[in-house]
């Protein structure tokens, strides 16, 4: 069974430091079928947390204990507020590069939008370089070229009046590190 879950960034990172270093002349990708899906309420429940940690992972219900030898993706959610805006920031979105091209990231952005829905915040930023993958999500570049910066946004609630593209560009700078 297949579960999205909240869990610590400890237990992701050697996942997140093994896509870091993923090479595309490794392995090509195993099949794995993404649909029996199981989502922790935990990971969509409407409490704003400063960093929230998701991972996809293969359970064995027989055990356990294995969840941690089996995260195939995870991604954090960073929580800020700034500017009267309640920001969520996608962040080290990562894939077990032998399951890549199975939805995996596409699974865990559905549930992290679903946890920004639910938390209510105004408006959620990642930085990608490949565009196509998050406009299937809302997102869209702040820049036309996407060469001065490659934010991209999804506005979830109207923007405060007077709000212009330049305040939208500085928020990196007003974020500062998450």
């Amino acid at each position: 069974m297949n579960i999205i879950k909240c869990m610590s960034w400890r237990e992701c990172e050697p996942l997140w430091q093994q896509w870091k270093n993923f090479k595309k002349e490794d392995p090509k990708p195993q099949p794995l079928n993404t649909l029996p899906l199981y989502i922790d309420s935990e990971c969509i429940n409407g409490i704003t947390t400063p960093k929230r940690t998701l991972a996809f992972v293969r359970e064995d219900p027989s055990d356990p204990t294995v969840a941690s030898r089996n995260i195939l993706g995870c991604v954090i959610v960073y929580a800020k507020k700034t500017n009267n805006l309640k920001i969520a920031g996608i962040g080290n979105m990562a894939v077990d590069p032998n399951y890549r091209k199975n939805e995996i990231a596409s699974r865990l952005l559905e549930v992290c939008l679903s946890y920004i829905h639910n938390a209510d915040f105004d408006i959620s930023i990642l930085w990608a370089s490949v565009l196509k993958t998050y406009e299937k999500f809302g997102y869209i570049p702040l820049t036309r070229d996407h060469k001065e910066t490659n934010m991209m946004i999804n506005l979830l609630r109207p923007l405060p009046s007077g709000y212009t593209k330049e305040n939208l560009l500085n928020i990196s700078k007003e974020i500062g590190t998450w």
